[in-house]
């Protein structure tokens, strides 16, 4: 699933999430032991990637909507526990300020990009818990969460994410 974020009808960030299940994931080309050692811990894995944020204007403020729908995609209707995302060394200090994720496997040379990657993770109920806590108070520099959704708002998206389809 592709969530796409637009300002003034203009795209200016993405994400996609990838659940597991039917087919893998693709961290676990490059970290099957993590991966597997993370099922083998009952956990219920989803995989984000491709963020893109192309704006210079408040960036948080795109990315805090694009990630709280993720995380509700994700966590809430697909019942993951655990986000995992391979990231380039230099873009991990970014990751967890501004997300919270944590390093989890080592630098590996990924060969579908050919370039260095670290796996990183997310724990969904505990990200749920600070999107809950900030979400929408519209403060802050450094983490996306003040620019999720407030909870009154995420009431109301999460009514039509859920619903069956």
């Amino acid at each position: 699933m592709t969530f796409i974020a637009t300002q003034r009808g203009q795209v200016v960030g993405t994400v996609s999430t990838r659940l597991d299940g039917g087919s893998p994931l693709n961290c676990d080309a490059l970290y099957p032991d993590i991966t597997a050692a993370k099922r083998a811990q009952g956990h219920r894995l989803a995989e984000f990637g491709q963020l893109a944020i192309n704006t210079t204007n408040k960036p948080l403020e795109a990315m805090g909507p694009l990630f709280h729908l993720t995380v509700m995609f994700a966590h809430k209707k697909n019942a993951a526990t655990h986000a995992l995302i391979e990231v380039n060394p230099r873009h991990v200090a970014f990751y967890r300020r501004a997300f919270g994720f944590t390093v989890i496997g080592e630098q590996r040379h990924c060969l579908r990009v050919d370039a260095p990657a670290i796996l990183m993770q997310l724990d969904l109920k505990i990200v749920q818990d600070q999107i809950t806590e900030q979400g929408g108070s519209r403060y802050g520099r450094i983490s996306v969460f003040p620019y999720c959704f407030s909870l009154a708002e995420s009431k109301v998206i999460e009514r039509t994410l859920l619903r069956p389809i």
